[in-house]
C-alpha cells in the first residue's frame, strides 16, 4: 500500500467577509500537497502553494484587485469508518491554513496587506466504484480572524460553514483526477491531479 501522496490543485475561491464593512473576496489559487500515510487510517498532509489573483469588492471603499500571494496549510485526516456493502467511508479531518496577500484599489491608491487564518474540522462520506471512481459529499466547520489593513478592526468570514460534493477517477500507474464543488457557505471549485507512490 502507497505510503506518500503528492497532489497538484487549481482552486477558485469565494467567500463573503465581515471586515467591518461587507466584503465579496474571489481568489485562484495553485497548489502543491504532499502526504505521508501513518498507519492504515491516517494520513498528515502538507500544502502549500501561490494566490494567483482574484478582486474583493469592499460595501465603502468599492473594487480592489487582489495581487498574487502565498497560501500553507497542515491536514490531519482520520478514516473513522470503512465502506462496507452500502455503508459508505467516513473520513475526519482537522486543519490550520493561513494566507497573506495585498490589494489595490481600482481607482489607484496605495496597496493593503490581506491575511487570513483559520481552523477547520471537516467530514467527508463517500463510496469507492468498482476500485476506480469515488464520490463523496463534505460539511466543513471553520473559523479564524481576517486581518485587511485598510481597515482597523480584524473581521471573518460571515458563514463558517462550507458543504461540497466531489469525485475522482483512478488511472493506471497509482495516478488519480480528481475534483470538488462547495456549493454552500464558502464557496469553492477545485480540480487536481495526485499520485501515490512509496
Amino acid at each position: 500500500m502507497p505510503l506518500w501522496n503528492l497532489a497538484v490543485a487549481f482552486s477558485r475561491f469565494q467567500a463573503s467577509l465581515n471586515i467591518v464593512n461587507d466584503v465579496e473576496l474571489t481568489e485562484q489559487m495553485l497548489t502543491v500537497a504532499f502526504g505521508r500515510r501513518f498507519g492504515e487510517d491516517f494520513t498528515l498532509n502538507i500544502v502549500g502553494g501561490g494566490i494567483l489573483g482574484g478582486d474583493l469588492t469592499d460595501s465603502v471603499s468599492g473594487e480592489h484587485e487582489v495581487s498574487q500571494g502565498v497560501i500553507g496549510s497542515v491536514q490531519g485526516t482520520q478514516r473513522l469508518v470503512r465502506q462496507r456493502g452500502a455503508r459508505p467511508f467516513v473520513l475526519g479531518t482537522l486543519s490550520f491554513s493561513a494566507s497573506r496577500t495585498t490589494t489595490t484599489p481600482m481607482a489607484g491608491g496605495s496597496s493593503s496587506s490581506l491575511v487570513a487564518t483559520d481552523f477547520r474540522v471537516s467530514a467527508m462520506a463517500g463510496y469507492r466504484l468498482r476500485k476506480r471512481f469515488t464520490v463523496h459529499s463534505a460539511a466543513r466547520a471553520f473559523a479564524g480572524p481576517v486581518f485587511w489593513s485598510n481597515v482597523d478592526d480584524p473581521g471573518s468570514d460571515r458563514h463558517f460553514f462550507q458543504l461540497a460534493v466531489g469525485g475522482s477517477v483512478f488511472l493506471p500507474g497509482k495516478t488519480r483526477l480528481f475534483t470538488e464543488w462547495a456549493f454552500l457557505g464558502e464557496r469553492n471549485i477545485t480540480v487536481g491531479v495526485a499520485r501515490s507512490f512509496r
